[in-house]
């Protein structure tokens, strides 16, 4: 997702966050004053996003990602959060018994949300090195490197363990990979006799997946998205 250059202090009085964060769960925000004061110097770069100090991983330099995190929480490069992870997991009835692969986690906010709220051990597999190591970060250092793990893989190499795993997760992800069909695959494989499949994505409603508004989209990506 391609975000313009943002004021800090928008971002950081909350307004911002606010009303994206209502727009994507579809209801519209009013803040009771829209009115902002100016802010008494220009923050760095550096000191423009909190939460950003201290980190290593190569990710963190690209200032989208700061955006991202103060939109939707920390450890998310996209739309989503932790109550939303929730409400979709619901259904499922996962427990501290279960194992889970999250597929596609990005900063591993998905995969430590999953943890947090069942106790089940998540294997978390991203296909951006510079996410996954910033993820793996973010995981140890929230003293869950053990059971949210988050690396990188490339579907040639992927290996998980045959009937292993009771749960899949999947959130807006599969769209920006292409060899689908072998990725089906390593699910229903890595998949127990009773488990379960939660995909969440974006899809084409032609069978070329064309139009203004994908080509407008597609233009803003860093790499085209594989409807």
């Amino acid at each position: 997702m391609r975000l313009p250059h943002l004021s800090a202090n928008l971002i950081k009085q909350g307004q911002l966050t606010k009303r994206l964060q209502a727009w994507w769960a579809g209801y519209h925000y009013e803040a009771e004053d829209d009115a902002l004061p100016e802010p008494e110097e220009a923050p760095d770069e550096v000191e423009r996003a909190s939460g950003f100090n201290g980190r290593q991983g190569a990710a963190w330099s690209d200032p989208r990602l700061q955006v991202s995190e103060e939109i939707w929480g920390t450890g998310y490069s996209g739309p989503g959060g932790d109550d939303e992870v929730e409400a979709l997991i619901r259904p499922l009835a996962l427990d501290s018994s279960m194992a889970i692969v999250d597929f596609g986690a990005g900063l591993g906010g998905t995969t430590r949300a999953l943890h947090n709220q069942t106790g089940a051990w998540v294997s978390g597999y991203e296909p951006s090195p510079l996410l996954a190591e910033a993820g793996a970060e973010l995981s140890q250092s929230a003293g869950l490197h053990k059971k949210a793990t988050i690396e990188a893989f490339d579907v040639e190499t992927l290996n998980l363990h045959d009937d292993g795993f009771n749960a899949v997760f999947s959130k807006e992800a599969l769209f920006a990979m292409g060899q689908k069909q072998e990725i089906f695959e390593i699910f229903y494989n890595c998949l127990r006799v009773d488990g379960q499949l939660l995909i969440t994505d974006y899809l084409a409603t032609k069978p070329d997946g064309s139009g203004d508004a994908i080509e407008q989209w597609v233009a803003q990506e860093s790499a085209r998205p594989k409807l």
